[in-house]
């Protein structure tokens, strides 16, 4: 039973297995969400009706959620297992479906304050990296029930903006379009009794974002590798402009160097998968989950026309699929039956 437990990849097909009969609900409940190899992600389509649409992998079943179901909220995105929901009241939500926790936060968006990504860190923390007054960008942070307002960081510059951040190591680091790297520190108290501050603002590593001199326009993803270790995907976009792009360079992986400051290209991911997004990004290994998954291999979703990017059109850049860092080749994302590429707007949402 254990072994039959351990090779079920689907969030949902653990569910079922715990209610097939006592026996085997008795061998579900020893185990923990820890203990067990995380499951694949869903696929969260972004922009198609009211109601949130996710997919599970391997076999692209849909799975609906009663707490989902009031058609008044649409769904800008993800963190993890929490989804970011906006209504018709000012305020936005963060809703877990899975356990039906809910968290309201502020207002985030405003003509002088937009959001750019929402990261719940924990239950107590949630970072933002939103765009000020339309060109700087800045890390902000807000505990739930508690803080009266988003607490205000610093931002470096006023014409770099930020492509990605995430919460590692209890610190909130940030990528620019540049490639640059910059850790934000947030203070809190012991007692969670004051709101947390963003206090201060370091560059960590200089970026490696240009071709012949020139910046590269596409996606930059951080991603937390499965040994611990904080990695930057960066997606080029082939353009007019950049036509010249090696195409066995459209996907570049880096691994970051603390001591040295610097990025070190990586250019096997062993055993590790990527799923990247701009809303969530994670890492898994294939051997987890059997013949499904491969490893080094990057599966990727567009959600948004990355910054930087708003003047050149791209050339037929792929929005969605599999990217195979050995052969250097693309293919769609299997759902079961049915295979995933061209524009899709979506998400990775982790169960």
């Amino acid at each position: 039973m254990d072994l039959i437990l351990r090779r079920l990849s689907s969030h949902a097909d653990r569910i079922l297995f715990a209610s097939v009969c006592r026996q085997w609900h008795h061998t579900a409940v020893h185990y923990t969400h820890h203990t067990l190899p995380p499951p694949l992600p869903w696929l969260l389509q972004l922009g198609g009706g009211i109601c949130p649409q996710l997919r599970s992998l391997p076999d692209g079943e849909f799975h609906c959620f009663v707490c989902l179901k009031d058609h008044t909220h649409s769904c800008l995105g993800s963190s993890g297992s929490w989804l970011l929901l906006k209504g018709p009241e000012i305020w936005p939500l963060i809703k877990n479906p899975l356990t039906g926790a809910a968290m309201q936060l502020l207002n985030f968006r405003s003509t002088t304050f937009n959001a750019r990504k929402v990261i719940v860190c924990s239950p107590e923390l949630i970072a933002a990296a939103v765009m000020y007054n339309s060109h700087r960008d800045l890390v902000v942070s807000y505990r739930p029930g508690m803080s009266p307002s988003w607490s205000i960081g610093l931002c470096h510059n006023f014409y770099n903006w930020y492509q990605d951040m995430a919460f590692y190591e209890g610190r909130i680091y940030a990528v620019a379009t540049s490639g640059d790297l910059f850790v934000h520190e947030v203070a809190e108290d012991t007692n969670h009794t004051v709101e947390p501050r963003v206090s201060w603002l370091e560059k960590v590593i200089q970026g490696k974002n240009t071709l012949d001199g020139q910046p590269i326009l596409g996606h930059i993803y951080l991603v937390i590798s499965c040994t611990g270790k904080l990695l930057m995907v960066q997606r080029r976009i082939s353009t007019e402009h950049n036509h010249g792009l090696d195409s066995g360079k459209i996907f570049r992986v880096f691994e970051a160097d603390f001591e040295k400051s610097q990025w070190l290209e990586v250019e096997s991911l062993g055993d590790q998968v990527l799923f990247v997004s701009p809303s969530c990004s994670r890492a898994i290994r294939a051997s987890d989950h059997g013949s499904y998954l491969q490893g080094s291999t990057i599966y990727f979703l567009h959600d948004d026309a990355p910054a930087g990017d708003r003047f050149f059109e791209p050339i037929n850049p792929p929005a969605c699929g599999v990217y195979d860092m050995c052969s250097k080749t693309i293919c769609p994302i299997s759902l079961g039956q049915k295979h995933v590429s061209g524009v899709l707007k979506a998400a990775w949402f982790f169960p």
